[in-house]
């Protein structure tokens, strides 16, 4: 099973519906996070992409900040390990 880091609670990932092949465009949000009071401030996003069984391209749209990040790509089956956040 897939394992998320919430803080220092590691806690597992559960998919609620099946897995769609092709594009898609979700509404969620994004953090931006930040030195100062509050930390962090959270703005509408979109993730939109294309998944097939192996992969998954993944853009994120923040029309707030004028922004977009990514695309992303993610196969299954490849692990990569990143460096940890430096933030404070």
């Amino acid at each position: 099973m897939a394992t998320a880091r919430l803080g220092e609670r590691e806690v597992p990932l559960r998919v609620s519906s099946p897995v769609v092949h092709g594009t898609f465009v979700i509404a969620g949000r994004y953090a931006q996070l930040m030195g100062v009071s509050p930390g962090r401030v959270v703005h509408p996003a979109t993730f939109s992409g294309v998944a097939t069984q192996r992969q998954m391209t993944i853009t994120i749209a923040v029309p707030a900040i004028q922004m977009s990040f990514g695309p992303y790509v993610l196969t299954r089956g490849v692990a990569h390990t990143w460096e940890s956040c430096k933030y404070p």
